[in-house]
């Protein structure tokens, strides 16, 4: 546990650096749902030309049915990740996060002296709080961290190699 606390000197710069990572991540987020709500209209004016392509006679029933079955799947597939999108919070999330990341890094300063001083089960709460994976293997206990304890534990790592 020992290992994901950091100096509060380091804080700040930290901060900077996640406000920076994830305005990008909001920055990016938009552009995808953007894409998604334009290829949704673009399914909408397909799924209305094929229509049309059926009732010209263009076009079989059976064509009809196999592009129809095709379109609207793709159009649930986006809008239930436009759904996905929007329960997440994307347009919020970034500050959500943001605020999250700096919560867990004041905690993660005091979590070697709350491990230690904590009874068994706050101790297994703390341990699946922080921790993923946890494998015995050849008597070694094997574990990754969870986010974003993991983004904290490598940047202290960057820091104290120097990078």
């Amino acid at each position: 546990m020992s290992a994901i606390t950091i100096p509060e000197a380091l804080y700040p710069a930290i901060f900077e650096n996640i406000k920076k990572t994830q305005d990008l991540e909001y920055a990016q987020n938009n552009t995808q749902a953007e894409r998604m709500q334009k290829e949704l209209q673009g399914i909408g004016e397909k799924l209305d030309n094929l229509l049309e392509l059926l009732l010209d006679k263009s076009i079989t029933k059976q064509q009809y049915d196999l592009k129809y079955a095709d379109l609207t799947r793709r159009k649930q597939d986006l809008t239930a990740n436009l759904r996905k999108s929007d329960i997440e919070g994307v347009v919020y999330r970034p500050y959500r996060i943001h605020f999250k990341r700096r919560y867990s890094l004041k905690i993660g300063k005091n979590i070697p002296s709350l491990f230690k001083s904590s009874k068994v089960e706050e101790k297994r709460q703390i341990i699946n709080l922080v921790l993923s994976n946890l494998k015995l293997k050849n008597k070694n206990l094997e574990f990754s961290y969870r986010k974003p304890v993991d983004l904290i534990k490598d940047f202290k790592d960057c820091a104290v190699m120097g990078g």
